[in-house]
């Protein structure tokens, strides 16, 4: 990997994996995990990157559900591939490895044209998915958390405020955590009139998705 930020993470971990193969083989590296009372996985997958076709195997691309009339079908398999690989890590690790919390984002979305760029720059190429899942045991132990969520649901969230939303989900605060950028917080503080991306360059609000609503 060539990521700053994954290899950061990863030279602090216990253990790291590097593979190069499918997504899917994810759900292989989990089951060779030895067994501990507490543990924090990291997963870094290659996703929805171009060339998309050659993110999906062979043997699975026909059994998607994508038309070959999609002209997007390349990308929406990748989506569709990895949809299913992180239904697999979900449904393993909360049969297998005791799951309390699983936080999935995307690093950046993409411009069917232009893929995704600093020049020219395009809203949909930030456009990402996010979700939080707490397990009924963990939401029981902070029941603060899942209220606050859910009230967040239409608000903006941008990717760099994963630091502080996933360490207020973890209850691993720190010196640097700041309640306003934490999505599971009553404190969060990002909407629509301040909320930036692309280095604080661009307005969320400029988005032409927003426009008229």
């Amino acid at each position: 990997m060539s990521s700053a930020g994954v290899t950061m993470i990863a030279e602090r971990c216990d253990d790291s994996y590097w593979e190069k193969n499918y997504d899917g083989y994810t759900l292989e590296v989990l089951k060779k995990l030895p067994p501990a009372k507490k543990r924090i996985i990291f997963i870094n997958i290659d996703g929805s990157h171009y060339t998309y076709i050659a993110r999906v195997p062979v043997n699975l691309r026909d059994e998607l559900g994508i038309s070959k009339e999609d002209p997007y079908h390349d990308y929406d398999l990748t989506i569709a591939y990895d949809d299913r690989v992180m239904k697999e890590i979900f449904e393993y690790a909360k049969a297998n490895l005791n799951l309390k919390s699983m936080i999935y984002f995307s690093d950046h979305g993409e411009n069917m044209k232009h893929y995704h760029t600093t020049s020219p720059f395009y809203y949909d190429m930030v456009h990402i998915p996010f979700f939080v899942y707490l397990s009924p045991d963990y939401q029981a132990a902070h029941p603060e958390l899942m209220p606050a969520l859910k009230s967040h649901e239409q608000q903006v969230f941008t990717n760099d405020l994963a630091f502080d939303t996933v360490t207020g989900i973890w209850q691993a605060k720190t010196n640097f955590y700041q309640s306003k950028y934490d999505f599971s917080s009553k404190d969060y503080a990002i909407n629509m009139d301040n909320a930036t991306t692309f280095e604080r360059k661009k307005k969320i609000k400029d988005d032409p998705v927003w426009q008229g609503k």
